[in-house]
This record gives C-alpha cells, sequence and structure tokens, in this order.
C-alpha cells in the first residue's frame, strides 16, 4: 500500500502546471494527521513560509511536536497585534467590511449608516484643520468623543478662519444628527479593541519561524465574539503577502458558521490554506460543504464515526465498474449417468461459469470507511483517489 506522499507525486506529475496541494484531512485518526502536520510543517520550514494558526479544538497536541522542527508558537489574541483597522475608510473594500463587522454585532442599517456618516464627519474635520496626517484610530476618535469636544475642534476652525459662523452652526447641526453613532461605537469598541490595539504587525519577517496561535476555542460559546475574531483575522490574511500558510484545526461538531466564513475569506487570497477536521461533513449542508472541499485541492479521510460522514464520503469517491461471475454445477443423479469412471474423474457433472454485464458500485463503501484501521486513509487529488498507509 503506497505512502499519500507519493501518490500526491503522481497525480502532480500528470496534473496541472503548479498545482498547489492543499490538504483537507477529515477524520478521527491521529496518526495520519500527526504525519501530514509534520509534514507540512517541514515544508513551510524549506519554503520559509509565516504561519498562521486558527486552532478552534479543544486540545491538539500535535502542536507540541513543532519545535522539532524549529518552530515557536506566539499567542494571537495576547492583544499585542494589530490585526486589522476597521476605522480606516479610504476605500469601498474598507467600507464594507466595517459594515460587515457591523453586522455581526447586530447593528441595523441605519446605525450603520450613521456611523459610516460619523467617521466621515470626523475625517472631514480633520482635513479642515490639516490635522489628518496621521491615519484614523482610536485616539483620534477619542478627541470627538463627545458634544463638546467637537464644539471645540469647531471653534478652534472659527478662532482660526477657515470656517465662518455659519458654516460652524451647520457642522454642528450635522453633528448633532450622527451624534449617537459615536455613544454606540464606544460600547462596540470593547469588542474591538483586544483585535486593534496592539503595537505589532502580524507578519514578522525577521522570525518566519514564530507562527501565530489563534486559539478561538477559548471563546467557548461566544459566538459573537468568535465571528468578529474570525473575520478580523481573515481581513488581515486577505491584505498579507504571498508567503502566508494557514492551517486550520476544526473540531468536527456544533455550529461553526465562523469556520465557513473565514475559509471563503482566506481562500480567495493568496495564503495557503490547510485543514484539520475531526468529521468536516457535520459544517453545513451538503451545498456549504462542496464549497469548502472546493478550496482544497487534496482530501484525506480516515474512519469516521458517524454513519451519515462515510456516507457522504462513499458518493464523494464516486462509483466504479464490477465485473461479477456467476457459477453452476448440474449433477445427473441417474444411476445410467453416473458411471464408475465418470464418477472417479468428476465428470458425472455439468459445470457453467457466466460473466455478467458491467455494474456500477461505490469505489469506497461506508461500511469499509467506518472500519478502517488506524493509520489507514484514502486521498483524492483530481478526481483520482486511492487508498493508502502510514
Amino acid at each position: 500500500m503506497m505512502n499519500y506522499l507519493t501518490f500526491a507525486n503522481q497525480i502532480s506529475r500528470y496534473g496541472p502546471a503548479n498545482m498547489p496541494l492543499n490538504y483537507l484531512v477529515s477524520g478521527t485518526d491521529p496518526s495520519i494527521r500527526n504525519v501530514v502536520l509534520n509534514d507540512l510543517f517541514g515544508r513551510f520550514a524549506e519554503t520559509g513560509r509565516q504561519v498562521i494558526i486558527l486552532d478552534d479544538t479543544y486540545d491538539m497536541m500535535e502542536l507540541n511536536n513543532l519545535r522539532t522542527k524549529g518552530f515557536s508558537l506566539q499567542n494571537g489574541l495576547s492583544g499585542e497585534f494589530c490585526l486589522y483597522d476597521p476605522i480606516n475608510l479610504k476605500s469601498v473594500k474598507n467600507m464594507s467590511r466595517l459594515r460587515c463587522l457591523l453586522q455581526l454585532m447586530d447593528y441595523t442599517e441605519q446605525k450603520k449608516q450613521k456611523l459610516i456618516a460619523y467617521i466621515n464627519f470626523i475625517s472631514y474635520l480633520r482635513k479642515l484643520s490639516k490635522d489628518d496626517h496621521s491615519a484614523m484610530s482610536l485616539e483620534v476618535l477619542s478627541e470627538y468623543s463627545s458634544a463638546i469636544l467637537v464644539e471645540e475642534k469647531l471653534q478652534e476652525l472659527l478662532f482660526s478662519g477657515i470656517i465662518d459662523q455659519t458654516r460652524q452652526m451647520h457642522l454642528l447641526g450635522k453633528y448633532s444628527e450622527i451624534c449617537s453613532a459615536a455613544a454606540d461605537f464606544e460600547d462596540t469598541l470593547f469588542l474591538l479593541a483586544p483585535f486593534i490595539m496592539g503595537n505589532k504587525s502580524l507578519y514578522d519577517n525577521e522570525n518566519a519561524r514564530c507562527v501565530k496561535y489563534f486559539k478561538i476555542s477559548e471563546m467557548d460559546s461566544d459566538h459573537v465574539l468568535k465571528n468578529i475574531a474570525v473575520k478580523m483575522i481573515a481581513y488581515t490574511i486577505e491584505d498579507a503577502p504571498d508567503n502566508i500558510a494557514v492551517v486550520v484545526f476544526d473540531k468536527g461538531k456544533g455550529d461553526r458558521n465562523y469556520i465557513m466564513d473565514f475559509l471563503s475569506c482566506v481562500s480567495a487570497s493568496a495564503a495557503e490554506i490547510h485543514m484539520f477536521s475531526e468529521d468536516i461533513f457535520t459544517l453545513g449542508n451538503s451545498d456549504e460543504i462542496r464549497s469548502v472541499s472546493n478550496c482544497f485541492s487534496a482530501r484525506i479521510y480516515t474512519r469516521h464515526t458517524a454513519m451519515d460522514s462515510c456516507l457522504a464520503i462513499e458518493k464523494e469517491m464516486g462509483d466504479i465498474d464490477v465485473v461479477k461471475t456467476s457459477s453452476a454445477v448440474t449433477y445427473d443423479r441417474r444411476w445410467k449417468a453416473n458411471k464408475p469412471l465418470d464418477i472417479l474423474f468428476g465428470k458425472n457433472k455439468t459445470e457453467t461459469y457466466t460473466t455478467n454485464a458491467p455494474c456500477r458500485e461505490p469505489k469506497f463503501r461506508k461500511e469499509m470507511i467506518a472500519g478502517m484501521q488506524q493509520g489507514c486513509g484514502i486521498i483524492e487529488i483530481a478526481g483520482n483517489s486511492s487508498i493508502f498507509s502510514v
């Protein structure tokens, strides 16, 4: 039985040129998961990839072996990293991202528009005062967080001759229309602060062996915070350089829509992505699973405990033509037909062999998938599949 890398190399040799191998490993077999993970980090070490791990499991002991490859773990949720700046609205893309983050926090459409108008209002005042040389930040927003502070800014503009009294009254009236968004956004910032207050970049070219580790399972059942964290990480990866590799650990149970959103965002970027799941088929319905599977060119399946998941693998691997043969033996029991010599040499019978027409049967039956031994799995690349062992 061949190794999975041997099969992958054979398929890659005859497949599209430079076909990237993004691995999806689904199943309960820890030995195959460890082997694939160690092989991946060996490749990351050779190519100098910067690695980001998104861990939604309770205990992934495989990470302890990364030190043998020269990697170290750094907590990405420690607050020292600035993942993504949602306040920068210099492009439609950034505005759309902010709206998506607000949607996760149940902002209505009216509240979204008010908040964007509030941020644009502050940007306009900064341009009038020629104080827009620095990027919009939480510190800048704090300078306009109350009516008194805004009035002081407008008074300074009036004294310096930049605006007249009529313009001042107009801007005060405009601020009174959108000031409620400022108060609501201050509460929102408490959720965003752990991800945007850090002074370090997530990408450190000087120490590529330092893995940024995001253990989102520590947020337990707080799906709002998980959605925000995962979305911020995904935006950061989208804007990342090309030498980024992303590894996702999935616990394989419960509502995990944030994992699907993360994969859909990251798959459109230049990052190399791999996923290890206890059961990928519990992530959503069949259409959603199909869209997730399309993010990975190489899929490895080991033993699954749920029979529905085994059936899904059986269908995904497809059918093959099976030719079956049948045989029949006819004995003539009449005394006249049973001569001593015929009985002695076994000639007192008629044997018939029949080859049936080919029929379609699953290449790998669900019962076989449910009963696979440890170290045994199925690999599928570009429509070609095979059993392998480690």
